[in-house]
Formats: structure tokens, sequence, C-alpha cells
């Protein structure tokens, strides 16, 4: 989720400092990304609402280029900004408008349109949002985004934290592309698997690979990675018909290499005797199942600390912090700090019997990608102990803050990463 402040303000409107530079300054100090209108004429570069207000030299723009969005609100400044390669809108009335990075500009109350959607001035319909509304939307827009930004408190009073079992057989798997390898986006997630597989011993290493016309040479690295540590992988190829990878056809890849994990971890289990058949409870002596899935994507990087302090939540689905998301929601523990949010899949610890249940897919109907319709099926599926149904939900994903699995690539969309043209 990104937080952008609209035109300077963070906690309500003040229309005496709106767009003026220090009051853009003091928003990105906050942490928030800044929407400013911008002007340009013959006699320079201005920020201003109603008309050119506040004179900034260029030199002001680009060293803020990562933190702006640009309302142009003339024509020479649309000009300008497409030029200079800052990120930038122009629109009066439209329901929707397309940013120069292709994100969605929605018109205050209008209704999210696509998972890159951007919701503009929702206090104009009403500040109390309901939980998981983030998931709709990929940023906010608001003179309120502090309070937006806020957590609720939550009050949990069933027990939140177990003892860490050091022994659990569990897989860490990531799904991946060749051309996350060509981008260099693809080991940060093994940078340390020693010192993982040192202090959980069980843990097992798969990686799920959609091969393109080169087969396996882009992955060489990551499968010399895995074979230091006992390692596997899978492969797999979908000719869709289409020659280029976008935003819209994306979705089936990532989803079926995660499927294949879940695949993998159901059918490569610790037995004795054991066949396809068998009940797969703890009754059953002499089997042992895979007892969770780390989901992890590639270019995000795990320690053992992190993983330590998942394992340590009692919950069907844990997260860790991923800050490049900005995701939050409601307070279940405040020390440790532990948040209940829709969250992203880079990083999902996903405990059985929940991984039995939920598959990985996307909800075109709804809009809805990957990550946020498997954390919606997780909230309607009710839970199962062996072959007992109970009557509550596997639940909202349980997000440990005090602890952060760091982002190493890059996020634009796929349309802005010069992937190869496959061969049908």
């Amino acid at each position: 989720m990104i937080y952008i402040s609209h035109r300077g303000n963070t906690d309500g409107v003040n229309a005496n400092l709106e767009n003026s530079p220090s009051y853009v300054e003091s928003a990105i100090e906050k942490g928030f990304d800044v929407e400013v209108d911008l002007w340009v004429n013959e006699s320079g570069i201005f920020l201003g609402h109603d008309g050119p207000q506040y004179q900034v030299p260029q030199e002001w723009l680009t060293d803020r280029r990562t933190q702006i969005w640009f309302h142009c609100k003339n024509s020479d400044a649309l000009s300008f900004a497409l030029r200079n390669e800052l990120h930038c809108f122009f629109h009066d009335t439209d329901d929707y408008t397309i940013t120069s990075q292709g994100y969605v500009w929605a018109y205050p109350g209008k209704k999210y349109s696509s998972d890159r959607c951007i919701n503009v001035l929702p206090e104009k319909a009403s500040l109390d949002m309901p939980d998981g509304w983030e998931v709709n939307y990929y940023g906010v827009c608001s003179d309120f985004v502090q309070k937006l930004k806020e957590p609720k408190l939550k009050i949990q009073d069933s027990p939140i934290l177990k003892p860490i079992d050091y022994n659990k057989h569990f897989v860490i798997g990531t799904p991946l592309v060749g051309w996350k390898c060509d981008a260099k986006e693809h080991l940060e997630w093994l940078k340390n698997k020693k010192e993982i597989t040192e202090r959980f011993p069980n843990v097992k290493w798969f990686s799920a690979f959609e091969l393109d016309q080169r087969g396996l040479e882009p992955f060489k690295d990551v499968i010399e990675e895995l074979k230091e540590v006992n390692g596997d992988y899978w492969t797999y190829s979908i000719n869709d018909m289409q020659t280029s990878v976008t935003s819209g056809n994306r979705w089936i890849r990532i989803e079926t290499g995660r499927n294949l994990i879940r695949e993998f971890a159901q059918r490569h289990r610790i037995t004795s005797g054991h066949h396809w058949g068998e009940d797969c409870t703890e009754i059953n002596y002499g089997v042992t199942n895979y007892s969770a899935i780390l989901y992890v994507d590639s270019d995000i990087s795990i320690t053992a600390d992190v993983i330590e302090k998942m394992l340590e939540v009692d919950r069907p689905l844990v997260g860790a912090d991923v800050p490049s998301y900005g995701l939050s929601g409601s307070i279940i523990m405040d020390s440790p700090r532990i948040e209940e949010h829709w969250t992203t899949a880079g990083c999902l610890l996903v405990n059985a019997p929940a991984f039995y249940d939920l598959p990985w897919y996307h909800n075109s109907y709804l809009n809805l990608s990957d990550d946020p319709t498997f954390q919606s099926m997780a909230e309607r599926l009710l839970r199962r102990e062996g072959v007992n149904n109970l009557d509550t939900p596997y639940g909202m994903t349980w997000v440990r803050k005090d602890v952060q699995a760091l982002h190493h690539g890059n996020l634009v969309p796929v349309e802005q990463r010069n992937i190869s043209k496959r061969i049908i």
C-alpha cells in the first residue's frame, strides 16, 4: 500500500500551506509520497492548485522524482514532466486516468478498477473504511494519510505465541521465472540458506521454475545453490499463445509456481510405508508430513531470526513485515508488535492443514490478484482438524512487525522490465 499525501497534507487540509515546497518536503520526511499540482509557463516551473504559486527549480523536482506524483495542470507542465521522466498524470473530472507509470488514478468516489488503482480522497465518502479495504487498491491519496495509515486496536483473547519447534518439517519455496534471473532478482531468498538450515535442520528448500525456450540455462545459479542444502526443483511451462508477459497474463505463471510448491509439500513426505490413500492425521504413526510452507519471493531476503519469530506465532497464516509494501492493520499484540491484515505472499508462512486447503489463483471478476484472493479465501474457509470442520475460518494473516523480510527487486510493472519476447 502506497500512502500519498494530497498536496502535502497529512492530518487534514491546510489551504495556506498546500503545494508549498517546505510543506511537501515535510510530508516526504514523514515517509509519505506526495501528489502536487504542477504548472509550467514562460516564467518557469511552479506548484499551486488554482494557478502558479510557488516557483521551484527543476532540480527540486528531479531530486524528489521517486516520492512525488505530479498532477499536471496545463499542457506545458505535461510536456515538461514527460520529457524529464517525472511520474505524472493529467485529468480534470475523468472517472479514471492513467499515470505515466501505469497506475489508475480514480476520481474521488469511484470504485477501484484494477489492482494498480489509487483511491483518491476517500474522506469525501468516509474515513471509517472497513478492514481490508487496502487490498483492492495499490495506494491511497488523502489529506488524512496519517490517520489512514494508523492501525486500529483489536483485542485478541486466544493465545498468540507458542514454543518454537526447531525440528519442524517445513518447505521454503519460491516460484521463479527466467526473466527474474536475467534481472539478478533470483538469489536473495537463498542468501542465508546455510544459517537457516543449521537452525532448522528439517527445512526443505524448493523452487518451481517456469521454463522458456532457454530451458534450465537461466536457473543454473539457483540449481547450484539448492544443491548445497539438498534442495529440489520442478519445472513447468505455459503456452497461452502470448509472446509478451504482461500485467494481465502474469498471474497464471506465479500461481502455477506456487501451486507446484503446494503439490511438492503434499507429495514429498517423510514417511514410513505411507501410501497416497492413507490417513494423514497424527494418529497415523510412522508418517511425518510437512507441517508448513513458507512462501517467499526470490527477490526477498529472509534470516533464521525472521523464520524463528514467524514460527512462534500460533496462527494458520503468519507473515513478516515487508517494508516495501507499507501494509498495516489491526493490532493483535503490542509487544512483540503483531498486526492483522492481508499481506504479500512474498514472505508468508502457511501452516498445515491450511496449505492443503488453500490453492493459489486470481479473481478477475473482483479485480483481485493472487495475493488478495488467497487471503480472502482464508477469511471465508472453515478450518479443519483431521476430518472435522471447525466453526471458525483460517482467518486473516497475523504479521510480525518486529522482524523484516527485505525486498530487493524493482516494484515496477512487468511492461517496464524489458522482458524478452517468448517464442511460441
